[in-house]
């Protein structure tokens, strides 16, 4: 639940860097005080998403974790068939080969 509220509050306060921006495409004055406060608002409603967005008391499980690392076969063989492509395409081209002589 504490999730929820925080990610939400951070939601709205992240937003109000887009009231300058509007206003002032408006040609709609402001005053320093209020165009002050939206950027503190729009600077701190970021972190706090990222600060609620995992909760300090909410931890991975050890499946979780085995599901989601390398000690998973079907993740590890993934890996490796990704590098094995990503190297095939970074080699350099075969030098040619020269025709056999007939005769």
């Amino acid at each position: 639940m504490r999730k929820n509220w925080l990610t939400t509050i951070g939601g709205i306060m992240a937003g109000f860097g887009v009231i300058p921006i509007a206003l002032g495409a408006a040609k709609v004055a402001m005053p320093p005080w209020l165009y002050i406060l939206c950027i503190c608002f729009a600077a701190i409603g970021p972190v706090i998403v990222g600060v609620a967005a995992k909760g300090q008391d909410e931890h991975s499980t050890a499946t979780q974790v085995a599901v989601s690392t390398v000690e998973n076969p079907a993740v590890e063989q993934k890996a490796v068939i990704e590098a094995k492509v990503a190297a095939i395409k970074d080699a350099p081209p075969a030098p040619p080969v020269p025709p056999k002589a007939v005769g």
